[in-house]
């Protein structure tokens, strides 16, 4: 269910209940007054935790206090029924539908010793709530049947939705694992070559009746290509995790006083945060290497509404304007960039702008999880 969806419903559901405890009924005396409030406002107080479940860190303590005050709103209707020996309140839609989301969310997201006690402990507050509160002996117990369904329902699409994450974290930990092998395949071979090319020319200095400064110059650059195809094929090959994006884009910048990183303080989901370290890690790393001599590398990363938006600048040497589009020959240059965004349902584009400085842009979108659970 869409995160709109899931407003409106739940609302609608809390004004039907003001609707069904309020309309062409009496209010009777005070403590049936105050019972009916609280009822309300409990009931209101649900369906705003369940709304905001996602921004709000603890699961296990939101579904706790709130199948807990649902048990309480049951308990003080009982013991209200009892003195007034009349029917005080109606089951709360809006409870039960609350619940039954957090029940969901629990079984897919909490680990098993959490969301088993918190999954029947729920249960047991939607079960109850048309059962007791009405009274056992009114028509409207006979939606006890219907609510026990709607929190199994729940229960169950939880876990099946618990067991597609493992299957696609367990996919996504494959594919990198076979893509850290081709790296490493890569590594091996384009070190190989320069490595050869290398002694080939020292061999040939050797050999020179006279001390030929070009040769030393190739050896140098040629080493220099090496250790820098070196260095940034093993940080693709690191297997760390970063808990944050900006932890992430820390390390793909580096100690580099040249490098400025501009990263506001937000939340992106777990994918991203690997997508954003590889795309910025190859961009500053072939800005060092063909950017113009001791200029700064501007990487920014902010939101843009639904949208992750990654931009590395760097002033272009003269004559490399077409070396970074081609990523220095490598197959995870540029294309390898805009398939890892595009991977994601992003987009990347790079070009020199009206300042003359090479941009990188990538547009990852954040997905989240708006669904019901």
């Amino acid at each position: 269910m869409p995160f709109g969806v899931e407003v409106v419903v739940l609302w609608v559901a809390l004004f039907a209940d003001g609707w069904l405890n309020y309309a062409g009924r009496p209010v009777g005396d005070v403590a049936i007054l105050a019972v009916r409030m609280v009822a309300m406002v409990i009931g209101g107080a649900i369906v705003t935790l369940v709304l905001i479940r996602h921004r709000f860190p603890r699961l296990v303590l939101t579904t706790a206090a709130a199948s807990l005050a649902s048990l309480l709103v049951t308990v003080v209707a009982v013991q209200t029924l009892a003195s007034q020996d009349r029917q005080i309140i109606r089951p709360s839609v809006a409870e039960a539908l609350g619940l039954a989301i957090l029940v969901g969310t629990v079984c897919r997201r909490s680990a098993p010793r959490e969301a088993i006690p918190l999954a029947v402990l729920a249960g047991i507050a939607i079960t109850l709530n048309p059962l007791l509160r009405p009274g056992v002996d009114s028509d409207w117990a006979l939606l006890a049947v219907p609510a026990a369904v709607l929190w199994g329902a729940s229960a169950g699409v939880g876990l099946v939705l618990r067991d597609a994450d493992n299957l696609r974290r367990t996919a996504q930990t494959t594919t990198r694992e076979l893509e850290r092998l081709n790296l490493a395949r890569e590594l091996h071979d384009f070190v190989a070559h320069h490595v050869t090319g290398i002694v080939v020319l020292a061999q040939g200095a050797q050999m020179s009746p006279r001390h030929d400064p070009g040769v030393l110059v190739e050896i140098e650059q040629a080493g220099t290509e090496a250790l820098t195809a070196m260095r940034r094929l093993v940080g693709m090959l690191r297997t760390d995790t970063f808990a944050t994006l900006a932890d992430a884009l820390k390390d793909a910048c580096g100690n580099d006083s040249s490098v400025r990183l501009r990263s506001g303080d937000f939340v992106v989901p777990a994918e991203l945060i690997d997508v954003a370290h590889r795309i910025a890690l190859e961009a500053v790393t072939n800005a060092r290497r063909y950017g113009s001599p001791a200029s700064r590398i501007d990487v920014t990363a902010r939101l843009d509404g639904q949208l992750l938006v990654l931009q590395v600048a760097n002033q272009v040497a003269a004559g490399n304007h077409g070396g970074t589009a081609r990523g220095g020959g490598s197959a995870y240059g540029l294309v390898g960039m805009r398939e890892r965004a595009e991977a994601v349902g992003g987009t990347l584009m790079a070009g020199v702008d009206v300042n003359c400085r090479w941009l990188v842009t990538a547009a990852l979108p954040l997905a989240r999880d708006r669904s019901w659970i």
